[in-house]
């Protein structure tokens, strides 16, 4: 168990980052008036 957990969060760094920049560029719009 203690082998698998540097992978672990490697995968959940990696979702984060992912799911950051998505944020940043087509998700979520934290000014009202930027694309959509």
């Amino acid at each position: 168990m203690t082998d698998f957990i540097p992978y672990f969060a490697g995968i959940i760094t990696i979702l984060f980052g992912v799911a950051f920049s998505y944020a940043l560029t087509d998700g979520w719009d934290f000014k009202k008036d930027k694309k959509k």
